[in-house]
């Protein structure tokens, strides 16, 4: 089953949980009441809108999100403030640890500042930086990794497109 034919978020509705689609009921709600028992028609009976294909659908999708869970990638990433947020959600939607600086307090920190905590959180800085990216001040083995883009444009687009041609390259490092 393709649970995205069944299975939606929109940050208006449920605060932007998975829901059955055309509802409010949250893929949660669904998985809760499997998971204590409840038969599919008793669910149906006690959440009209709710459709057979929605309970089929919140299942794939428990599914798919276990296997994503095992699967898990050990590799994770500090974003720098330099680069654009998709490159974090991009790399969070293939299940990928990442958070960025400015979302840890660390907008307009010093190179250094950057580097140590991407290292106390076991993190691979990506960075658009020469400084940050500099072997003589950062050598290897003192953090995680540090990764440096260097496209030929710094405008969004050009910066996007640079990175997701490289990303399943820097994946690999696993």
């Amino acid at each position: 089953m393709v649970w995205q034919e069944y299975l939606s978020t929109d940050p208006k509705i449920c605060g932007g949980q998975v829901c059955a689609t055309g509802t409010r009921i949250p893929v949660t709600v669904i998985l809760d009441n499997l998971a204590e028992g409840t038969t599919h028609a008793e669910m149906l009976h006690s959440y009209p809108t709710l459709r057979p294909e929605h309970i089929g659908a919140a299942l794939a999708y428990a599914a798919e999100l276990a296997r994503r869970v095992s699967a898990s990638p050990t590799v994770s990433f500090k974003i720098d403030e330099n680069l654009p947020t998709e490159v974090g959600e991009e790399l969070r939607s293939l299940g990928y640890r990442a958070d960025s600086v400015a979302e840890e307090g660390l907008a307009g920190a010093t190179d250094s500042a950057v580097v140590a905590a991407a290292h106390a959180a076991d993190r691979i800085v990506l960075t658009l930086d020469k400084g940050t990216a500099d072997v003589l001040r950062f050598p290897n083995g003192a953090h995680p990794g540090i990764v440096l883009f260097r496209p030929g444009s710094l405008g969004l687009k050009a910066v996007l497109s640079y990175i997701r041609k490289r990303l399943g390259t820097l994946l690999r490092l696993e």
